[in-house]
């Protein structure tokens, strides 16, 4: 898990530079991450400015969406595979530190207004892409019935059929084919996600 480590360290220190609230959440929080697990941010402010410079402080997204139910959680992946569910937030948590692990008493309200102007593209199917990266991470970390239940959503998204007698990575080509001929996905991301694939051919196979 070197480089989501490596982002949470950069992370902890924009916090101290910066002087802004940083929580982290999810499965790092709770000490029961793994190599492919995504990393959950809450980082408080109302200004643009400082979630830009956090974003792309640490390099060039390849990708950023927003989620739809709850609105407002950006989805940013970067091309070393760092993936951040990123909130932009307003609490009054009173600590002496800037980073912080997320617990049950912390109470957040959502942003929703400065996280809409960090979507790279506000089509549908822009946002329904981010599925594909969500599916197959979950199906790398084990959790293989989730990996195929978000497969099966895009398929039903963007009516095409998911085969329930072929495996998943057949099932997971089909898919992504059957979305690029209404929605091409840009190249970096879609490099990422091939690039995901193989490690999965290779782990079953082994």
């Amino acid at each position: 898990m070197k480089k989501q480590t490596e982002f949470i360290n950069y992370a902890e220190k924009f916090a101290w530079d910066n002087k802004i609230l940083i929580i982290l959440g999810g499965s790092f929080s709770k000490g029961t991450a793994n190599e492919f697990s995504d990393i959950d941010i809450y980082i408080n402010t109302d200004n643009p400015s400082v979630v830009y410079n956090f974003i792309y402080g640490y390099g060039q997204p390849i990708y950023i969406s927003q989620t739809v139910n709850p609105k407002g959680i950006l989805i940013v992946i970067y091309e070393n595979g760092v993936a951040l569910d990123l909130e932009i937030v307003k609490c009054d948590i009173q600590s002496e530190k800037l980073f912080l692990l997320k617990n049950s008493n912390m109470k957040m309200d959502i942003n929703e207004d400065i996280a809409e102007t960090f979507v790279l593209s506000r089509d549908k199917m822009y946002s329904v892409a981010r599925l594909f990266h969500r599916s197959i991470i979950k199906y790398l970390s084990g959790k293989e019935e989730t990996g195929i239940s978000i497969l099966k959503e895009i398929s039903e998204i963007i009516n095409t059929v998911y085969e329930e007698n072929k495996n998943y990575i057949f099932n997971y080509d089909t898919v992504l084919k059957d979305f690029e001929k209404i929605s091409l996905l840009p190249q970096d991301y879609k490099n990422l996600l091939e690039s995901l694939k193989n490690v999965l051919i290779v782990k079953y196979t082994d």
